[in-house]
């Protein structure tokens, strides 16, 4: 158990536990980066429109019936 003096403050607690500090900054990170990520694929895939006239059509065939 650590002691109080020792972990009077954030940054003392912080170097106190390293391994714990860094399981959080890269729990977070990983998070972040996961979110971000998967916003981009989304954006680009769903909410983005393609770049080609007449979107909204779809693709047609060249065969004419």
């Amino acid at each position: 158990m650590p002691s109080p003096a020792t972990c009077d403050t954030p940054r003392g607690t912080l170097l106190h536990m390293r391994g714990v500090a860094v399981v959080a900054i890269l729990t977070l990170s990983l998070g972040i980066g996961a979110t971000t990520t998967m916003f981009s694929v989304v954006h680009a895939l769903l909410l983005r429109q393609p770049p080609f006239a007449n979107a909204e059509t779809g693709p047609q065939s060249l065969k004419e019936h």
